[in-house]
């Protein structure tokens, strides 16, 4: 059900995409750096921004995530794939350096770790930064 909508989606926005008459080659190159730089862009902001922009990226973070495994795959790289013929993913160097086998399962579960790695990194950045999160319930009563 949710890869059939998985695919609509990447078919719209290829479709966009498309209209903006760059290049395959140049569009893949664009979207291969934003894809490269968002998770950099990300960091420095957890890194340096208020604890406002901290959330705003903690937000995006767990929708990307969601994204991830509702669709299976990472739709920016399922965007990417149609403007290419290589099966290259952002995630390719890393499992090179560890000599893991370039298989599609192999991305999907060593991205499934670094979702949750950087999950746990990300709070404990926030904790580090910002203390614990106040949690209260709807009755007033913190916890």
């Amino acid at each position: 059900m949710f890869k059939d909508k998985g695919d609509k989606f990447v078919d719209m926005c290829e479709n966009f995409i498309r209209s903006i008459n760059l290049s395959d080659k140049s569009t893949c190159m664009l979207l291969r750096t934003l894809h490269f730089t968002m998770p950099i862009v990300t960091v420095i902001i957890m890194l340096i921004g208020s604890k406002t922009w901290f959330k705003i990226i903690i937000f995006f973070n767990i929708i990307v995530f969601i994204l991830f495994l509702i669709f299976h795959g990472c739709i920016l790289s399922k965007i990417e794939h149609r403007f290419t013929d290589d099966d290259f993913t952002v995630i390719d160097p890393f499992l090179e350096i560890i000599n893991v086998e370039l298989t599609n399962e192999n991305r999907h579960v060593y991205s499934l770790y670094s979702s949750i790695s950087g999950f746990m990194v990300t709070f404990g950045l926030y904790y580090y930064r910002f203390g614990m999160p106040n949690l209260s319930m709807s009755n007033g009563v913190e916890l």
